[in-house]
């Protein structure tokens, strides 16, 4: 996962932490300086009272209010069925988002109000950590679908940077129906609805106000950033 070439701990990860660490809704979470590692990077987590900060070094870099909000009731629409004007193959060429990251399994609608897809929820251990309270490959592969509606919808993309409230709870399902539905646009920010259900319809997420920043350039992204054999051993 890289933004601007610069590889970036995506902020699905971000959620899984503050979630598994606290047991808790995030509030709030709001996207400073980041986490940046092109080096051995130093990463700390705390949890202090209602606060979750997470530091890259001595910066700032995420910050969020954790809550007891159970898990909103949500209606989630349905956007048809329409020919689909992208392949997944291409639109992974177009991203930013390494073989591991690319979770998305099919695009299953896409209109001018949202897109839905099947995502992938994958396994912690596939990526050296513990089990994983929901998955972050679930939640990133959820706003890949916001960046595939973008793109085919506006011409361009952008990254996640705020979720005004996360709320999930566990699930064992390999295979996730991700629905996501744009509400409001101002200048280059778009804020909208992220769910996440079971394909038998249970949902387990809900992102509420996550807004994303649109860039109009594109993103160069070095190879050594996404080809694994062009990692370092």
């Amino acid at each position: 996962h890289a933004l601007f070439g610069r590889p970036t701990v995506p902020m699905a990860m971000i959620l899984e932490w503050a979630s598994a660490l606290s047991g808790r809704t995030v509030e709030d979470l709001t996207l400073y300086d980041g986490v940046v590692v092109e080096k051995p990077t130093v990463v700390r987590l705390r949890i202090d009272g209602d606060r979750f900060t997470v530091h890259s070094g001595a910066k700032l870099a995420w910050r969020a209010v954790l809550t007891d909000e159970a898990l909103p009731a949500m209606l989630v629409p349905s956007f048809g069925t329409a020919a689909l004007p992208m392949e997944l193959d291409a639109f992974y060429r177009a991203t930013f988002h390494g073989p591991t990251l690319r979770g998305i399994v099919q695009v299953v609608s896409l209109s001018d109000r949202g897109v839905s897809g099947v995502v992938r929820r994958g396994l912690g251990q596939d990526w050296g950590e513990a089990p994983w309270a929901l998955s972050p490959l679930a939640i990133d592969s959820a706003l890949q679908l916001a960046a595939y509606w973008s793109i085919n919808k506006l011409g361009r993309a952008g990254f996640p940077v705020r979720v005004a409230r996360w709320t999930q709870v566990q699930t064992t399902a390999p295979e996730l129906v991700a629905t996501l539905w744009f509400e409001e646009q101002v200048g280059d920010r778009f804020r909208g609805t992220v769910v996440l259900a079971e394909p038998h319809g249970r949902v387990v997420a809900v992102g509420e106000g996550v807004e994303a920043e649109m860039r109009s350039e594109g993103v160069q992204v070095p190879a050594e950033h996404t080809d694994f054999n062009l990692f370092p051993e």
